[in-house]
C-alpha cells in the first residue's frame, strides 16, 4: 500500500503473479521492500549491481531472478505500507527520470526489443498482468498506480543521499 508522510493511504496496489515478460516489457510491479530472497539464490545470482545502476539495482535483480529460473511466489496478503512522501527519494522527479533511462539499459541487457515492436509488446504485457489480476484476484486495476502519485510527485524532493543521488 502506497501511504504519504502522514500514514494516510494514496492506493494499494494487489498484484497476483510473478511473470518474467510482464516485468520485462509491461511495468516493474514488484515492491523491492516486499521481496524476500533465500540468501542462496541471492549468492548465486550475484546481489544487486547497486555501482551500475544507483536507482534501479532492484529491478535489474528481479529480472535475474526469472531469467535464472528462480521460483518466484507470491503472498496476497499487504506486506508493507510504502511511505511516498516529499523528503523520499521515491517523490523526486530527477530520481525517476534516472530510473527509467537505468530501466531502458537493463531492459536492453535482458532481451527487451525496443522499438516499435517493442511498444506493442508493452501494451500486451500490462493487458496481460491486468487479464492475471482478474483471473487470479478477481480484480483489475483500471486507473494506473503513477495517476495516483502523480500529486506527490516533486521537481527536486527535500532528502540527502551518501551515494550523491540528490545531486542528480
Amino acid at each position: 500500500m502506497f501511504v504519504d508522510g502522514n500514514g494516510r493511504k494514496i492506493y494499494q496496489r494487489e498484484e497476483a503473479v510473478y511473470d518474467f515478460k510482464v516485468l520485462l516489457y509491461g511495468v516493474d510491479y514488484i515492491c523491492h521492500q516486499s521481496l524476500f530472497v533465500r540468501k542462496s539464490a541471492y549468492d548465486r545470482l550475484g546481489g544487486y549491481r547497486h555501482k551500475e545502476f544507483l536507482n534501479s539495482a532492484d529491478y535489474e535483480f528481479k529480472l535475474r531472478l526469472g531469467r535464472a529460473g528462480c521460483r518466484v511466489g507470491h503472498v496476497s496478503s499487504l506486506l508493507v505500507n510504502y511511505r511516498f512522501h516529499p523528503q523520499g527519494q521515491s517523490a523526486d522527479l530527477r530520481i525517476i527520470r534516472n530510473m527509467i533511462d537505468e530501466a531502458v539499459r537493463i531492459k536492453r541487457e535482458h532481451g527487451h526489443c525496443g522499438g516499435w515492436r517493442g511498444k506493442c509488446l508493452r501494451i500486451v504485457f500490462k493487458a496481460k498482468r491486468q487479464a492475471q489480476k482478474l483471473l487470479v484476484r478477481g480484480k483489475c486495476d483500471l486507473i494506473p498506480g503513477t495517476f495516483h502519485l502523480k500529486s506527490h510527485l516533486r521537481d527536486k524532493a527535500q532528502f540527502s543521499s551518501n551515494a550523491g543521488l540528490d545531486k542528480l
